[in-house]
């Protein structure tokens, strides 16, 4: 593997795909796990300083890189009710400084991730946007050159001189990409200029990957020279349009999430960041959470990652935790043998009640419908009618005894979804009414559902959209909403009590 190749050094400039922008020599892309070369002439800040990375000048903390025995652990996805075991690489925290001496070993859950939010927001020195292109000179060139450690693609640009024009195609120059799309955070400070998410990249790709989510792509619509890849989502949760780098980078991106997530909290949910972030703990949606440990796991913290830590570090005073610490993911995110909080939904909350549980549904079994809505910590079960005497909304309770049995029957093809209301048997359905698409409770078997075993709810399609069951910003009542959006609000569940 070439997680496992010794450093190569190799004069590549114009045999690397017509991309040569220069004829100094570099390292291929083996590099990644094995280099260690140390970074130099960098002004670097003492661990826990707050001093500015422009005042002070020591070296940064030499770490290792992980290791990779395997073992056996609960899927990030999981319930109470139901787990998965997978194969994962282990963890191994090779940080050895001091900058986490604040950070308590029993810290978990958003305890620990508010106070890493601390740790890293202070001594943090935003040095501004045009700052970007000196501390690439350190934070982004491949070990002993000047050569610009780009992720999207395998073109070779000076770090000097080869940015800040213009481009109409691959290899004509790099510029400053954003893992966090700008548009997601409206171009806002400090976020706008953050060098632990903003890397050189070639200007072309940057732009074919737009602010379109990360994700797995099932067909590709652009592929760039090094196999970057733009197209439709193959990953559950998401299906619109998605950029996918390779493998090699992947872990990259993921703990650089982590970083931001944790970082910001909550800052980066405009357009298709909604996808992607939330306004609350854990501030990534149950997509992201899915997508980046998976990432996380198939690439472990390499050597690049640490010396790029550590020159962002020397850069502008704080450092990426899920870099030297990568057991903050299981804590934090529920990875590694970790567990996500109670709600398996797009929205996951802090419900803690133990007198009922979240079920997968079995035929001929007598449920609970309802769904967590943060906004009032509660959790609310369809009573059985309808919002303002129309079919349109299902009324709640908060009140699990008030709540209306739901019953499951087996489909040809799926599942329907009964009641009894008044003695008389009716079913959930979904319906339409001119543009408006939403459940109505009836007498007719109209709506066959299937199980989506990833946000734990029944969803159908209607007019030739794939909807869910839940709801979504403050609202109190149960609806059917477009599945693209599912991962940003509350997908409805089946409870029994205990």
């Amino acid at each position: 593997m070439k997680k496992r190749l010794l450093l190569l050094f190799t004069l590549i400039t114009t045999m690397i795909v017509g991309c040569d922008k220069t004829s100094s020599s570099i390292a291929t892309s083996s590099e990644k796990q094995s280099s260690s070369e140390t970074v130099s002439s960098v002004t670097s800040i003492a661990d826990g300083s707050s001093t500015s990375a422009q005042s002070s000048s020591v070296s940064v903390s030499s770490v290792t890189s992980v290791q990779s025995s395997s073992v056996s652990v609960s899927s990030v996805a999981s319930s109470q009710s139901s787990s998965s075991s997978i194969s994962i690489p282990a963890v191994n925290d090779s940080y050895k400084g001091n900058y986490y001496n604040s950070i308590s070993d029993s810290m978990t859950g958003s305890t620990l991730q508010d106070n890493l939010k601390r740790l890293i927001t202070n001594g943090h020195n935003a040095r501004g946007y045009d700052a970007l292109w000196t501390a690439y000179k350190t934070t982004d060139v491949r070990p002993g050159t000047n050569i610009v450690w780009d992720m999207y693609s395998n073109c070779s640009y000076n770090v000097s001189r080869d940015h800040g024009g213009s481009y109409s195609g691959e290899g004509d120059m790099f510029n400053r990409e954003h893992s966090i799309p700008q548009s997601w955070f409206n171009k806002s400070n400090p976020m706008v200029c953050d060098v632990h998410h903003i890397y050189p990249t070639d200007g072309y790709v940057n732009g074919k990957r737009s602010n379109y989510p990360y994700g797995e792509v099932g067909k590709a619509t652009y592929t760039s020279k090094n196999g970057s890849k733009l197209g439709s989502s193959s990953f559950s949760g998401y299906s619109g349009t998605v950029f996918e780098p390779i493998d090699e980078y992947k872990g990259d991106f993921a703990r650089t999430y982590f970083y931001f997530a944790t970082r910001y909290q909550g800052v980066a949910t405009s357009g298709e960041g909604q996808n992607v972030f939330r306004n609350s703990y854990p501030y990534l949606t149950t997509y992201a959470i899915n997508l980046f440990t998976k990432w996380s796991q198939m690439d472990p913290v390499s050597q690049k990652e640490i010396d790029r830590n550590n020159a962002c570090y020397a850069f502008q005073g704080n450092r990426n935790p899920f870099i030297d610490k990568p057991s903050y993911i299981a804590k934090i995110f529920g990875v590694y043998g970790g567990s996500l909080p109670s709600n398996p939904g797009g929205n996951t909350s802090q419900e803690q009640n133990t007198s009922y549980e979240i079920c997968k549904p079995v035929v001929g079994e007598t449920y609970k419908l309802g769904f967590f809505q943060e906004s009032l910590n509660e959790t609310m079960w369809i009573d059985g009618t309808y919002n303002d005497a129309t079919p349109w909304y299902l009324k709640t309770t908060t009140n699990y005894n008030d709540a209306v049995n739901v019953t499951i029957e087996e489909a040809s093809s799926g599942y329907y979804l009964s009641v009894t209301i008044s003695g008389q048997k009716k079913y959930i359905n979904m319906v339409k009414n001119g543009d408006h698409k939403n459940l109505s409770i009836d007498d007719t078997k109209s709506t066959i559902y299937t199980y989506d075993d990833t946000y734990k709810t029944f969803v159908s399609s209607l007019d030739g959209e794939k909807r869910y069951l839940g709801t979504y910003n403050t609202y109190t009542t149960l609806s059917c909403s477009s599945y693209s959006h599912i991962s940003t609000s509350y997908p409805s569940h089946f409870y029994k009590q205990k």
